[in-house]
């Protein structure tokens, strides 16, 4: 009983220095390819949700290998300037290390576990589907080990928004469709482009924010290459532009069905971000809103108290505004695939 209780506190703890909370920006997209591969003639729905595992597996994977790399590049003192000048969400990154809860030894021993189960996992599919799933994992481990670890470092070269948009979008899709379904419906492949827009912009409205930390380890984000916040709102506004150019594109095309115009119940929700985004770029100071209707934002109360709503509002929303697509993605497929609402 006492190992068993060992067990599930080391567990605990993992999955929570993890994120595993931030996992739902790569499984959501995956479910959503599971979701249009449904149906079919070959579609086999364990072989789809042996696939989604993997997703979770690995982007456990990569968030830890993420700490561990940042851990090396960033000095204790560095860490400590950050801290003392009211960087917290910076400062305080990768404090189960500084904070000795475990060591940089044990942290790569976790991450090297999750990508051996990943890597089984990864062959399992090959052999039951063929050459693409060994393509998509093949590369997507690629891009995510090195988004963070040298010689690339694609983070730090103004790519890793790009990469991390790229891999929970189209390779995560098509990946899970494949393992699923055995082959690549075109409505997977053309929804993957907003969704790794959304995904995208995840990463890089956390790069605006992080602006002038990321300068102190000469971390060159998109953010930074754009040279302020101000001109950081270009990329962004053609990020959010682009998810529902898109997807009204598609459907004018009559590459996805009519249904998918759902989607554009969560625009409110890009709007928020847009103008939250510009209040900060010209109005740091401002204090943020938060409405009901903006989705779940966790432990609200402890980050206002801890003077870190400031940065986490605008994370949440954009979290919220890929929940949000995604969710009403996957209503319109179950609804397409049903004849629920054709």
């Amino acid at each position: 009983m006492i190992a068993v209780v060992f067990m599930f506190k080391r567990v605990h703890f993992w999955m929570l220095n993890a994120r595993w909370h931030s996992t739902m920006q790569s499984v959501l997209p995956a479910l959503l390819a599971l979701v249009l591969t449904w149906g079919g003639e070959d579609f086999h729905p364990g072989f789809g949700l042996l696939a989604v595992f993997g997703v979770f597996l690995g982007h456990l994977a990569a968030n830890l290998l993420d700490d561990y790399f940042d851990f090396y590049c960033q000095s204790p003192e560095a860490r400590e300037k950050l801290l003392n000048e009211g960087q917290l969400a910076r400062g305080m990154k990768c404090a189960y290390l500084t904070g000795g809860q475990t060591t940089p030894a044990r942290l790569f021993g976790v991450a090297a576990f999750l990508c051996l189960a990943l890597l089984l996992i990864g062959a399992y599919l090959v052999w039951q589907r063929g050459w693409p799933i060994a393509l998509c994992a093949g590369v997507g481990a690629v891009l995510l080990f090195f988004y963070s670890a040298p010689p690339f470092r694609f983070s730090f070269h103004g790519l890793g928004e790009i990469v991390v948009g790229v891999i929970f979008g189209p390779i995560v899709m098509c990946g899970v469709a494949w393992s699923a379904a055995g082959s690549l419906p075109s409505e997977v492949w053309i929804l993957s482009i907003p969704v790794g827009l959304l995904v995208m912009d995840i990463l890089y409205v956390h790069s605006i924010l992080d602006m002038n930390p990321d300068r102190q380890i000469h971390k060159n984000t998109l953010a930074i290459l754009c040279g302020s916040p101000q001109k950081g709102l270009v990329p962004l506004a053609v990020i959010l532009l682009g998810v529902y150019v898109s997807t009204i594109a598609a459907i004018l095309l009559g590459k996805i069905s009519p249904l998918f115009a759902v989607v554009f119940l969560s625009l409110p929700l890009a709007v928020a971000l847009w103008r939250s985004m510009t209040a900060y770029a010209f109005h740091p100071e401002k204090k943020v809103v938060r409405r009901r209707w903006m989705g779940p934002m966790e432990y609200w109360d402890i980050f206002v108290e801890k003077g870190l709503d400031w940065f986490l509002f605008r994370w949440f929303l954009s979290r919220n505004l890929e929940t949000a697509f995604c969710l009403l993605a996957i209503a319109a497929a179950v609804c397409f695939k049903t004849g629920l609402c054709r």
